[in-house]
């Protein structure tokens, strides 16, 4: 069972040093997936074994298998830690320029409306002339 890299559901939680019922339900909600093979049956690949149960037990033997997840832990943290701080200074820098965005802004309206107040007044508009006597109106009206 050591070189095998796919288990059944039984083996599968030998290793993992738990019940059938329990890997059946990580299965079912998701946090172990698992695949079918051609026959129908369920099997488990042995990294995804590692990755929710860390720490394997080999039937037979004392100690458990150990997986290389502690370093990869160590490796995935600091990598966070830098995303981290990439994504502080980015959120800083789009402070900044919506900062400097609004002043910009606040400062084209003052622009444009102190020249608003430069304009002159609008002009009142002249009132329409009369409308021409036709030149029967001229002859027959007061």
């Amino acid at each position: 069972m050591e070189n095998e890299t796919k288990f059944n559901l039984t083996q599968a939680a030998a290793l993992a040093g738990t019940t059938r019922q329990r890997i059946g339900r990580y299965i079912k909600e998701g946090k172990l997936s698992a695949e079918k093979t051609a026959d129908g049956k369920t099997v488990i690949d042995k990294s995804e074994l590692l990755r929710v149960f860390p720490n394997l037990v080999t039937p037979g033997a004392s100690q458990p298998l150990r997986s290389d997840t502690p370093d990869i832990t160590a490796i995935l943290q600091s990598q966070i830690e830098l995303l981290q701080r990439e994504l502080d200074v980015t959120r800083q820098e789009r402070d900044r320029n919506r900062e400097e965005y609004q002043r910009e802004k606040d400062r084209l309206f003052g622009i444009i409306e102190s020249q608003t107040r430069l304009l002159p007044a609008p002009k009142e508009p002249e009132p329409a002339p009369a409308p021409k006597k036709t030149f029967w109106q001229r002859w027959f009206t007061s």
